[in-house]
């Protein structure tokens, strides 16, 4: 059985494309926690309308992404949540804080556009952020989503961090197969200050 956070402790890392949501979330795994990509849980995430609508895109309206959101389904998210250990879920959704009840800890990763850009340029499997209009949005709404998970009450970490970093933040020191070739440094105090920096 994989290990989460605790019972009904389920935990939320966010962050913008290109931050790094969908390599921690395999590494995390891969070090046997029970971890989630919420764009690969099946039916939690769909496009919708500005009037709420849902919506089936043509591939132009994907690459232009105007007047569209990305929403998660709540009762699937509320299933998926649902067991014991409780999960680690990675990921990003316009309607993300009417759920914040549902987890005991909310983080946000930090990016910088230099660091955005290199990832977006570098990913594959999901092809959101190659198209321009895409990659706008992407670096238009950097600071406002970060302000708005700082006022939501979010810790936010550096996205730059090592993922074996991230998790002994977010979990601690987790030995397995993976984890246990790399020797954890000390660095608590450094990438706190880190984070507390403007």
């Amino acid at each position: 059985m994989r290990r989460g956070p605790g019972r009904g402790a389920s935990v939320l890392i966010s962050g913008p494309a290109g931050a790094g949501k969908s390599h921690l979330a395999r590494y995390f795994r891969e070090c046997g926690l029970n971890a989630f990509d919420a764009d690969d849980v099946p039916d939690l995430s769909h496009v919708v309308d500005l009037s709420g609508r849902r919506r089936t895109l043509t591939k132009d309206e994907w690459h232009r992404w105007e007047g569209l959101q990305w929403v998660w389904d709540a009762p699937r998210l509320r299933k998926l949540l649902s067991g014991k250990e409780g999960v680690y879920l990675f990921g990003h959704a316009d309607n993300m804080y009417s759920f914040l009840p549902l987890f005991a800890r909310c983080y946000y990763l930090r990016a910088s556009p230099s660091l955005i850009r290199r990832r977006l340029n570098a990913r594959k499997g999901n092809d959101f952020g190659k198209s321009e209009p895409q990659r706008r949005q992407v670096f238009r709404t950097l600071r406002p989503w970060e302000l708005q998970a700082r006022r939501a009450g979010f810790t936010v970490l550096d996205a730059a961090l090592p993922p074996a970093r991230i998790m002994a933040l977010l979990h601690g020191p987790v030995r397995s197969a993976r984890s246990a070739r790399t020797k954890e440094p000390k660095y608590h105090a450094s990438v706190r200050a880190r984070e507390d920096a403007p």
